[in-house]
Formats: structure tokens, sequence, C-alpha cells
């Protein structure tokens, strides 16, 4: 689908998603969303991706609630999987200037195998509660667990669960630690969601675009010097953003 990173979001902008949410089994906002697709208007036969602006989504799938899922970034992790085909990217430091990933999916039933996943941190999750999205993860930070509780989300651990989670035996066979392996299946998720009677469908506050999106065919100009190579330092790790046309 996507080939490159769409979105790199800097950490400020988390308190932007950071809002109260909670969570309750069965359909939610159904109501609206027949609206909501004819307001996302058509682009060749598309409606807008509520969280890039691009015109690349089904109809079908508006309204649908997001995944929001931990990715390791440790360079003895690398290769990561499934990341390219993630609608945002929050890259945010955590403890030793080290940075993990928050891959966000802008449809429950379009998630990728992601490989490797990794624990949750509080902010984090406070994240992934601002988008109404499930939040995936593997293990936890067990003197914010009350916090976790709290946010009243739908979440999935792999701690727990063996469905949706395993040991990719590539990496196994290819001597990764054992913490570099994990998986999250999330062409599995759709059927496990059905199975837990987990809300499928965005509550109202939550439909619409996260950002005011430009219209497509009013294109935004600026003034300044191009940033066709962006290099972010986070401390211990750094990150390179580089334009392509294509």
């Amino acid at each position: 689908m996507k080939k490159y990173f769409k979105y790199l979001i800097f950490v400020a902008a988390m308190a932007a998603f950071i809002t109260g949410c909670g969570s309750s089994s069965g359909s939610g906002g159904s109501g609206s969303i027949q609206a909501e697709a004819a307001a996302l208007n058509l682009w060749d036969g598309c409606v807008m991706n509520p969280l890039t602006g691009e015109f690349d989504y089904s109809a079908d799938s508006v309204g649908n609630r997001p995944v929001a899922v931990m990715v390791n970034n440790l360079s003895k992790a690398l290769p990561q999987y499934g990341i390219s085909e993630a609608d945002i990217i929050f890259e945010v430091p955590m403890e030793a200037y080290l940075t993990r990933l928050l891959c966000v999916y802008s449809d429950y039933t379009d998630v990728p195998y992601i490989v490797s996943v990794r624990s949750y941190r509080y902010y984090f999750a406070a994240i992934a509660c601002g988008f109404d999205a499930i939040y995936v993860h593997w293990g936890q930070d067990e003197s914010m667990m009350d916090y976790y509780y709290s946010l009243g989300m739908d979440t999935y651990n792999g701690m727990w669960n063996s469905t949706l989670f395993g040991r990719d035996q590539g990496r196994i066979d290819a001597g990764y630690d054992t913490e570099h392996t994990s998986y999250f299946d999330g062409t599995l998720l759709p059927s496990q969601m059905e199975t837990d009677g987990v809300r499928t469908t965005l509550e109202d506050e939550y439909l619409g675009t996260v950002f005011n999106f430009n219209d497509a065919a009013s294109p935004i100009t600026y003034d300044g010097t191009s940033a066709l190579d962006v290099n972010i330092n986070f401390g211990s790790n750094t990150a390179e953003l580089v334009y392509r046309e294509d």
C-alpha cells in the first residue's frame, strides 16, 4: 500500500489526542457513519482516509476503529515488519533517550503481520486513547497499570493472548534475542474482536478526520526553504525523513 512513512508526528502533538475515553461492547457510532462517509468527499471512487487525508480509503471502512500497535525501535531488532502500512507513526522518546514507535492503522480490518511488538508505556496509551483505537502491546509498565486501566480501553496484550501473538520463527532461527522476536498478526484481529465482543465502530465524537486537511483541489503553498531531508536527534536514536516524489 504505502512504501514509506506518511507522517512522523513530534511528541508535542500528543496533547491534542489525550482526551477522556472509554469503551463498551457492541457497535457504537453507527448512526453517523453514512453521513460521515458523504462528508469525506469521493475522489476516483475512494474517500479520504481520516488519518492521512489521502483519497485511498474504502467507503466501507468509514467509521471502523483504528488499531495502535507498540513496535520495537532498537537497532538490534531491525528490520521491522508491517510498519510501512501504518497511516501514522509516532516516534516517542523513552528511557535512556531511546525511542519506540506507535503505529496507527486506520481500519481494524486491514492490519498486517507486525514484528517486533513491545511493551506498554503510559504516554503511548494516552495517544492511542485519543484515536478511540484498539491498543496492542506485549508486556506492560507495571508501575503505571492503574492509569492504564483508568483509560477503559480495548486492548490486546501478548502476555495474555496466544492467538494474535507469537514468536517469529524466522527471527528465532536467525538468532535474535527473544524480546525481538514477538509478532502481532493483525490479519486475525477482526475474528478475535468478534469472538470477544469488542466494539468495531468509532464513537460519534471520534468520527471525521484527525487533522484539518486542506482541500485536494486547493494545494497550500509555503514560504521558506525546502526540506527534502530532515534529521531528528532523539538522543540515543536519530530519525531521518527523506522526501521521495513517487
